[in-house]
């Protein structure tokens, strides 16, 4: 019986130091008070690193890069947008009309050339909008969605170093895995 109990609480222990693990790999991406005080955490990829450019009360805009010239560049642009609060209730790109989604749409059309957009949707089950397209001749992807009445977009460009200047869809399941992990905590 004593074997028993032992091995649980061992048991329990790792558990709890797996789960101590994990949180510990999320960084502070910034915090926002708008509705509330938030701190914004997520799991950055190896070998890339945050670095916060602004953060006020509503905005948070942060780079995501790497030493590797021949890995892409990240921008995150995370705002409130009490546009896409109904009732009281923050909405998600999921709630959006498809009028609204048009006009979402348009925006992109302004300033890129030619972009084509596609819906993938996070772990979580959250829409994104994914934007292909280039910038300046620059070939890039952006990904677009509502969660909590905040706008996150996520601008990805292909390092400088990269031979193919295409981006590869890799990225595409590497930034939609950190958007599902981002974690809004209230403070």
């Amino acid at each position: 019986m004593k074997k028993i109990i032992a091995l649980i609480l061992c048991l329990a222990m790792m558990l709890g130091c797996v789960a101590t693990a994990e949180e510990a790999k999320k960084e502070n991406i910034g915090k926002v008070s708008v509705n509330g005080d938030f701190n914004i955490k997520g799991v950055i990829p190896e070998g890339y690193k945050l670095s916060i450019i602004d953060s006020d009360s509503s905005i948070i805009t942060a780079t995501i890069t790497t030493e590797d010239p021949t890995k892409p560049w990240m921008t995150l642009n995370i705002a409130f947008n009490d546009t896409y609060t109904q009732d009281g209730k923050a909405l998600r790109l999921n709630d959006v009309s498809e009028e609204e989604i048009a006009l979402i749409q348009e925006s992109f059309q302004e300033s890129m050339t030619e972009p084509t957009f596609e819906f993938r949707e996070t772990g979580l089950g959250t829409k994104v909008m994914l934007i292909r397209g280039t910038l300046g001749g620059v070939s890039l992807m952006d990904f677009y969605s509502i969660y909590n009445s905040y706008e996150f977009d996520m601008v990805v460009i292909p390092g400088e170093g990269a031979e193919d200047k295409t981006l590869p869809d890799e990225i595409v399941d590497m930034v939609l895995d950190f958007m599902t992990q981002m974690d809004f905590e209230e403070t």
